[in-house]
């Protein structure tokens, strides 16, 4: 299960940060559900970026972020847009890759908010309660 929720964890990170170049604050909110290896993960997670990401490869990477889940057979999560993340996260994986992007996450096990901060070390994001 760690293995599978740090590769996607680092994909993820990986998809978002590489379309940075220009526009405003702006944040993506995602919600599902999803079944991985037997486990069912119930997921709210949500990106923040700097102001240098272009609005539109922002959206198309949260798009494909919360369709991730359709590859495992789940359905393809909500997404919500606004300027900045929900209050009061979990854990926030802080400037992932050097580029100016936030992870914020919100219903995870302890488990799997562990597993999450190793990732964001590996992401080269710095961890924070």
């Amino acid at each position: 299960m760690n293995g599978v929720v740090r590769f996607f964890s680092v994909i993820s990170a990986t998809m978002l940060c590489a379309s940075v170049a220009y526009a405003g604050s702006q944040a993506c909110t995602m919600e599902g559900e999803m079944t991985v290896m037997g486990q069912h993960i119930e997921a709210k997670d949500c990106v923040q970026a700097s102001d240098k990401q272009p609005v539109a490869k922002f959206r198309s990477s949260c798009e494909s972020f919360a369709n991730m889940p359709v590859a495992l057979g789940g359905e393809a999560g909500r997404i919500t847009y606004s300027q900045t993340c929900p209050e009061n996260p979990q854990g926030t994986c802080v400037n992932v890759n050097g580029q100016g992007v936030d992870f914020y996450y919100y219903k995870r096990t302890a488990e799997l908010l562990d597993s999450t901060r190793k990732s964001c070390a590996l992401s080269g994001g710095t961890w924070k309660e």
